[in-house]
């Protein structure tokens, strides 16, 4: 930058700037000591300041202060200094060489800066932006001269210099060396960069050679620095910073322990900072009109001079540094067990490896703890999305369903008043429902179909208010609640089967139809429910649960066969059927015959037989035959026993080998044959008696029609006609 005074008009201008100000502090005196601004934090020349607080300068690297360490140190710091030709009449024009700082130049010892935002300092404190400058110093005589240049624009260190931008500020320090007040021998500068027109904001009370004598606020214009853009704004000690408003400024009186690798001017380390070498300040940076952005809390870099004067030599540079604002946004992304849209820590665990989007085109996955975190943002509008796979559903921000997962997103304003947002949490779950339900795949008719439901949470998340129906078992059960993993199951259901009919015309098993009675096994037989013709039995089961904005469903059915024992039987007949003859002999003549002895006479005799009218006669009726009981089921059907009835009441012995169908095959029994008092047709029907898996029974039946066409036997179809006299006759 360019100053324009001699070093020796800056001697006598300083000195009669100090009889002004010495003037001016008697003046304060008389009067009571003005209060510090109300800034929140303390400047006191030591290491001990507050900020939401107490903090201590050893840790200002790691509260995100900008930390320039002693060159000799041997710490990492830019090693270039100003091209020590001409007096930089334009600070545009500035370049900067590489070198190595010699010993004899290098005076920058220990600094710091650090931005306070509005806010930081909490709702009780004034709402404005602030930049804390500390510095340590090695000489422990002398006159020393240090400032720290604050530019809007990042300076990226390059030989062109800083981009300079309207409002940047040089604080400059005289530290002078053989201090005895730790407010008035410490001077402080603030020139601000206006390339345009001068502000509005000075009263300036000039000196000679175009020094300001003094310069407080007001409204009188301010001098510049020749053509160079920069103004002062501030030139006087610290007392009357502390009272201007526009910031604070002092060294320590005492000696304090070095909270940092410190060293003297001949590079030895120290571990005490000794009287009047640490020296802060604090700049209300919104008292000169600096409204920084995200982006614009930039860089600060620090240099040594050979004066304050605005043409002084540079001596050594350090930096640029960033100053920067974290505008962030982060969050967490939690597994919502009970789906109420809370992070109810520690029974829900983080979820790590979601993916997180922000509206500018940023992305970030969450880690172990469920973390993110999108920083370094500039001003903007910006709007924070989860990426959600499927078969999740959101609970925070908003409740959403499986199609609409991860639509409800977060979009928060971020500038340097609203720099962070924290807590834009995001909530899931997975919620899922199984149900299964087990019947035995084939029964007899008669049989009870055992049924077994089983309801399952198959998610990771808590289901509420679980309903199980099954409307052929009359199940309508629900269940509060269903943790993950958990399960829970109905038995004691079964389907009872019945037939509407136990006979019927033809062969065995027509006319029989099957029946689904619903009949819980609790009931204990009572029919719960219509039958309902059904066969094969086709049972289903469905289960839904709740879980924040979403019902997941689940259903699962099973077939059973219902099989039915076929009847087959014939009827074979047999009967006697008895011809009945007359028989007539007529002699001829007919007489009387009247013989004298000795006489004789001839006879003729007739014999005639014939059929009576009905010829013959039936009798000795009877029926047999055989009963072939099929079963078509895959398992053996045990029988009670098998019975064959005819009309009339009259039963026939049945003989079995056995009274086991097996499966998949038949058994054949015999009956008969049965006597029958007479020829008249009857119907035959034989019963297999089927003992039922509930201790019942149920039958299945076969008929055969009992009708007797030609006789088994006939006697006296033929007859031997004899004569006792003549015997044989035909």
């Amino acid at each position: 930058m360019k100053y324009f005074a001699k070093n020796r008009l800056f001697i006598t201008l300083f000195f009669l700037l100090s009889v002004v100000l010495i003037l001016f502090v008697a003046q304060l005196s008389a009067q009571d000591s003005p209060a510090e601004p109300d800034t929140g934090f303390e400047i006191e020349g030591n290491t001990a300041w507050d900020r939401l607080g107490d903090y201590d300068w050893e840790n200002v690297a790691d509260l995100g202060a900008v930390f320039f360490l002693d060159p000799h140190s041997k710490a990492t710091v830019d090693p270039t200094t100003f091209k020590p030709d001409g007096k930089f009449d334009k600070p545009e024009q500035w370049s900067i060489l590489p070198g190595n700082v010699g010993p004899g130049q290098s005076e920058l010892t220990n600094t710091a800066v650090w931005a306070i935002r509005p806010g930081e300092l909490g709702n009780d404190k004034p709402d404005d932006f602030w930049l804390v400058m500390g510095m340590e110093r090695t000489k422990k005589e002398g006159t020393f001269f240090l400032d720290f240049e604050y530019n809007q624009l990042a300076w990226d260190g390059s030989s062109g210099g800083p981009n300079r931008t309207k409002g940047d500020l040089v604080v400059g320090f005289e530290l002078k060396g053989n201090p005895i007040d730790r407010m008035k021998d410490l001077s402080v500068l603030v020139a601000q960069y206006f390339p345009k027109k001068q502000p509005e904001l000075c009263k300036v009370t000039p000196g000679n050679g175009n020094m300001p004598e003094r310069v407080e606020l007001g409204s009188d214009l301010c001098p510049a620095y020749g053509d160079s853009g920069w103004y002062y704004r501030y030139l006087s000690d610290g007392a009357i910073l502390s009272a201007s408003g526009v910031g604070q400024a002092t060294m320590n009186e005492d000696a304090f322990p070095a909270p940092w690798p410190s060293f003297d001017a001949k590079g030895d380390s120290r571990s005490m900072i000794g009287p009047f070498q640490f020296a802060e300040a604090a700049i209300n940076l919104t008292a000169f009109d600096i409204e920084p952005t995200c982006a614009t809390f930039s860089s600060a870099h620090a240099k040594t001079r050979s004066s304050l004067e605005p043409n002084a030599d540079l001596k050594d540079l350090v930096a640029p540094a960033p100053i920067s604002t974290n505008c962030r946004l982060d969050g967490h992304k939690f597994l919502d067990v009970d789906g109420d849209g809370a992070w109810d820590q520690p029974a829900e665990p983080p979820l790590e490896g979601w993916l997180i989007e922000l509206s500018n085109g940023d992305s970030t996955t969450t880690d172990a703890d469920g973390y993110y975190e999108f920083e370094w943002l500039a001003d903007g509008r910006y709007t924070v999305s989860e990426v959600c796979p499927a078969e999740w559903v959101q609970t925070m921000p908003g409740m959403t369903d499986f199609d609409g997962c991860g639509s409800e997103t977060y979009t928060r304003d971020v500038d340097i008043r609203h720099r962070e947002y924290n807590d834009l949490d995001f909530g899931n779950g997975r919620p899922a429902i199984e149900v299964e339900k087990s019947c035995p795949a084939d029964v007899f008719l008669g049989d009870n179909v055992a049924v077994e439901i089983a309801v399952s949470n198959s998610g990771n998340v808590d289901l509420h208010d679980v309903k199980v129906t099954d409307a052929m078992i009359g199940l309508d059960e629900t269940i509060d609640q269903l943790s993950p993993g958990q399960s829970k199951t109905f038995d004691g259901f079964y389907v009872a089967t019945s037939a509407t009919s136990s006979s019927g015309p033809g062969t065995g098993g027509e006319g029989l139809r099957p029946y689904v009675a619903l009949l819980p096994l609790v009931m204990k037989g009572a029919a719960h429910g219509a039958l309902v013709a059904q066969d094969p039995i086709t049972n289903t089961v469905i289960a839904e649960g709740q879980y924040a904005a979403v019902t997941v469903t689940d259903s699962d059915e099973c077939t059973t066969e219902v099989h039915k024992l076929s009847v087959d039987k014939d009827a074979q007949t047999s009967f006697e059927s008895l011809f009945k003859w007359t028989i007539e002999k007529t002699v001829d003549p007919e007489g009387p015959l009247v013989l004298f002895p000795g006489q004789t006479a001839t006879l003729s005799y007739t014999v005639t037989a014939a059929l009576e009218d009905p010829p013959s006669v039936d009798r000795t009726w009877a029926v047999s035959g055989t009963i072939t009981i099929t079963n078509p089921a895959p398992m053996d059907a045990e029988l009670a026993e098998v019975m064959d009835e005819i009309t009339g009441g009259i039963t026939a012995a049945v003989t079995c080998p056995s009274l086991i169908v097996p499966g998949d095959g038949s058994l054949a029994c015999t009956y008969g044959p049965t006597p029958l008092p007479d020829g008249s047709s009857r119907i035959n029907t034989a019963t297999a008696v089927l003992l039922n898996n509930n201790g019942d029974t149920t039958n299945f039946v076969g008929t055969a029609k009992v009708e007797f066409d030609e006789p088994s036997q006939v006697l006296d179809w033929s007859v031997d006609v004899r004569d006792s006299i003549t015997g044989f006759i035909g």
